[in-house]
Order: structure tokens, then C-alpha cells, then sequence
């Protein structure tokens, strides 16, 4: 008697009772945490364990001696074709290993199972197939929800606004996120399998081996300021913090670093102190030119009078007298401009055409750019610009950039001059190809009094009344230059809103 042909009989009877050697082999396969399903070579059930039946709510009485396709709705046989699987393993002996496939047992909500057929070469289930059916349903939600988790990190960040790079344990870069990407230049492919070090600045050099040997002590570096090399040479003053990734053996094997640009922080701070500074700067200035204009207007009134009172041939006192005078007029404009710089008050402020108002005053510095030998080039993309400005002073700060400029090319050069409106602001640009302004005096610029050239060539109040008036204005300058490559000066004034 074969497996089989006591299987019917052997199902109605304890297990006790059952000859030992199959016995054994059935508690051996209930005790397994999958599904069973022995099977005949006319595809007639052998066997099933507790977990199948359990699985599936079905009698054993029922179940041993039924055709195995029986066991499963017709579409899901039909799917994974498993009548010609048990054909081909009984005539081929090969084992097939299945998809995972979705099964709804009656009454049941939907599960999912993968399956493995082989058939089996000894013991009392010889000459039989063997069909392992194990739920994975749970591992699947399991592996969907750290799918979906690892999505939202990825995505998390792909769109990050911070710079992030992770490394391997000894700092080699595995990966950097697109916001790295567009501050550094370089694509990932780039840097993928550099040592982190290389992309800093080699006096930084230390300080990030340093911090490499820290991450693989397991220990957090944070707030860190390294400068970042660009693609296109520039460095990038980045905050960063470093965080070491361990296994379940608490073993380093990989670090990310976010990084955050501070160039925006940087150049709000430096603004703040700037207009903090020009605040102070400007109380001073208002009361130094007030208690000046007095004396002045003495000395100017009483050399204008003895300029009168000495005769003709008196013609060493009078060119003293006429310095006198001159002098007076260069101070009491200096006091002006002081005075313009402390308080440049608008005396008739309206809604006026930026557009027209840098027309005019490029006119008016037509002639002098010719003789210079400056090549001014325009770039008004709207015919009107509105803002709520008065129009002297506007014009004022126009006049003294376009100067500027041109003072900065003595031998000649191009002038670009440009105005749009861009997000609620009127962006007027003024870009020259002079000799640029070194690094270190470039937060002096608008300082009053501060000037880089010789005496008697300037007061070096320009571009400190300019920055006063745009204040003035809810606007704002932005400088960008670079020695012996020129300048970029542009004033961000709000748009005036239509009516």
C-alpha cells in the first residue's frame, strides 16, 4: 500500500494510529509555517498540513483524495497554469518557483502567497509533488510600506532646497542631491567615488579629515563652516552637520552631510550691519553738517566781502580771497550731500516711469561716454516701469552708478545698463568692465567719505547718498564684482501697484 492509497482511510484515524513512518512526515510538515500540498501523479491530494487547512477553512476528510484543482478558483489555476506545472515536474523532475500571486479563500479577505513546486525523490512521499504555498502578504505590506518610505526620503531629497551628500565609512561620495548639484556646478556622476575632502578648500583640508575620523567614532558633527569649491572657481560658504550611519553590529558604514548656503544669510546680515552702520553714520553726518554750515557761511560772506573791499592791484589778496570762496562753495557742497545722505527726504513723490527716467539720464552722460570711449548698450524689455519715487533723487542715483561705471573704465570699455520688473520689483542693473573692486573693500563701498580714488577725485559720498536714497525707497543695492573684471551694481525698488 502506497502513501496515497492509505492517505483516505489514514485521515479518519488519530494520528497515533497512523504507521510511524508517515506519522512522522505529517507532524513534520504541520509543523512548518507555510502551506503544504502533497500531491499524486494523477493530481489527486496525498497530504495537506494544518497551516493550508487553517488557511483556507477546509475539511481534511474533504480534502485529502480531491483532485488538487479542486483546491483553488478556476481564474487562479488558470493564471499560473498549475495543472501543466505538476504535468511537467512529474515527467521532468524540475522544480518551478512562482510569481506571487493573490488568493481569496470564501469568507476570507484576499492574501498573498508564493509558491514552489518540486517533487519529492524519498521518504513515504516518494514519486509525489510537492507544493509549498507561503503567505507573504504581510512581508509584502512590509516591503510596499519601506518602498513607499524610501520614495518619500528620495523625494524628500530630490527637492530639498539643502545640500545633501552621503559618503561611504571612509568618506568616498556615494551621492549628492540636485540642490548640491546646482550650487556646486557638478553633476553627481562627477563626484561619485571622490573623498569628500577634495571639494573643499585645501587649507579646510585637515579640519574635514578631521571630522571623517570623528563620524567614524560614531559621533555627530554639527554646525560646521567649510567652504565649498564650485565648478566655476567660486567658493561657497556652507553650514554643515555630519551624521554617521551604523549597521546592527553599531558599526559605521556610511555618513550624510546637509549642508545649508549661507551666501543669502550672509548677505542679509551684511546688509542689516550695513544699514545699522549707515544709520549711525547718518545722525553724525546730520549734526557735524549742521554745526559746519554756520562757520562756513561766515567765512564764505566775509571773503566775498573783502573781495570787494581790495583794489584791483591788489591782485595777491584777491586770488586768496577767490580760494577762500571756492573752498567754502566744495565745503558747503560736501554739507549738502552730508545732508542728503542723513535725510534724503522726497520732496514730491508719485508714480513715475523708471524706464524714462534712465533714458534721460543716459542722454545726459552721452557725450562724456563717447569722449571716454565707452560703449554704452541698452536693455529695457518693458516700455514702462512704475514706481512710487521722486524723480530727482531716482535720477540722482542713476547719474552717480552710471559715473561710477565710467570712472571705472579710464581707458574705455562697455557699458550695459538694464531694468525689468521681476517678482513685485523694478531690477535696474548697471554693469561695467572696469577694474572691479577688490574683496576686502567691497563692504567699505558705501560707506560715506570711503573712496578708492586719489585725492581731490572724488568724496566718495556717491554711492553712500545713492544707498540712503534707495533706503529711502524700500529698495534695496546688490553688488557683485570681481577684481580686474568689473562690476555689477543693481537697485531692487518695489513696484508701484496699479491703480
Amino acid at each position: 500500500m502506497n502513501a496515497l492509497q492509505g492517505s483516505t482511510w489514514q485521515s479518519l484515524l488519530p494520528i497515533k494510529d497512523w504507521p510511524e513512518s508517515v506519522a512522522d512526515e505529517s507532524i513534520l510538515l504541520d509543523s512548518l509555517p507555510f502551506s503544504t500540498i502533497i500531491v499524486d501523479e494523477s493530481l489527486h491530494v496525498a497530504w495537506v498540513n494544518r497551516n493550508f487547512l487553517e488557511k483556507t477553512r477546509r475539511d481534511i476528510r474533504r480534502t485529502i483524495g480531491s483532485r488538487v484543482t479542486t483546491l483553488f478558483p478556476d481564474p487562479l489555476l488558470d493564471y499560473i497554469g498549475l495543472e501543466s506545472k505538476l504535468r511537467s515536474t512529474f515527467s521532468t523532475g524540475q522544480s518551478f518557483t512562482g510569481e506571487p500571486l493573490a488568493y481569496r479563500a470564501p469568507g476570507l479577505s484576499a492574501r498573498t502567497y508564493s509558491y514552489f513546486i518540486t517533487p519529492v525523490r524519498a521518504g513515504v512521499w516518494r514519486d509525489h509533488a510537492l507544493i509549498l504555498l507561503e503567505d507573504i502578504t504581510e512581508k509584502m505590506r512590509l516591503i510596499e510600506e519601506a518602498r513607499s518610505v524610501q520614495r518619500h526620503l528620495a523625494n524628500l531629497v530630490e527637492h530639498a532646497h539643502d545640500l545633501i551628500i552621503s559618503t561611504n565609512a571612509e568618506g568616498k561620495i556615494i551621492s549628492w542631491n540636485p540642490a548640491l548639484e546646482r550650487t556646486s556646478g557638478y553633476a553627481s556622476d562627477h563626484v561619485r567615488g571622490r573623498i569628500l575632502f577634495d571639494l573643499f578648500e585645501e587649507s579646510q583640508r585637515d579640519e574635514v579629515i578631521g571630522i571623517l575620523r570623528r563620524l567614524q567614532a560614531r559621533k555627530v558633527v554639527s554646525d560646521q563652516e567649510l567652504d565649498l569649491k564650485t565648478r566655476s572657481g567660486q567658493r561657497v560658504r556652507i553650514a554643515w552637520s555630519f551624521s554617521p550611519i551604523c549597521d546592527e553590529k553599531a558599526q559605521v558604514t556610511s555618513c550624510v552631510a546637509v549642508g545649508r548656503d549661507l551666501s543669502e544669510r550672509r548677505a542679509l546680515e551684511m546688509q542689516l550691519f550695513q544699514s545699522e552702520k549707515l544709520a549711525a553714520l547718518g545722525v553724525m553726518a546730520g549734526g557735524i553738517a549742521h554745526e559746519l554750515r554756520n562757520p562756513l557761511t561766515i567765512c564764505s560772506s566775509a571773503a566775498q566781502f573783502l573781495e570787494t573791499e581790495f583794489p584791483p592791484s591788489a591782485l595777491l589778496a584777491r586770488e586768496g580771497l577767490a580760494k577762500i570762496t571756492n573752498a567754502t562753495r566744495r565745503a558747503s557742497a560736501i554739507i549738502d550731500a552730508l545732508l542728503r545722505f542723513a535725510s534724503p527726504s522726497g520732496n514730491h513723490v508719485e508714480q513715475v516711469n523708471l524706464v524714462t527716467i534712465l533714458k534721460d539720464t543716459l542722454n545726459l552722460i552721452a557725450s562724456q561716454a563717447s569722449v571716454q570711449n565707452v560703449k554704452i548698450s541698452q536693455d529695457f524689455p518693458s516700455p514702462v516701469v512704475p514706481v512710487l519715487a521722486d524723480t530727482n533723487l531716482l535720477q540722482q542715483v542713476a547719474m552717480n552708478l552710471l559715473l561710477n561705471a565710467m570712472q571705472a573704465m579710464p581707458g574705455g570699455g562697455q557699458l550695459e545698463v538694464s531694468l525689468k520688473p521681476e517678482g513685485g520689483e523694478a531690477l535696474m542693473s548697471v554693469r561695467d568692465t572696469g577694474y572691479g573692486i577688490a574683496p576686502e573693500v567691497i563692504g567699505k563701498i558705501f560707506d560715506p567719505f570711503f573712496t578708492t580714488r586719489s585725492n581731490g577725485k572724488g568724496t566718495g559720498l556717491g554711492l553712500a547718498v545713492s544707498y540712503a536714497i534707495v533706503q529711502q525707497h524700500k529698495g534695496r543695492i546688490e553688488v557683485e564684482s570681481r577684481k580686474g573684471e568689473g562690476s555689477v551694481f543693481t537697485v531692487c525698488l518695489p513696484l508701484a501697484r496699479p491703480d
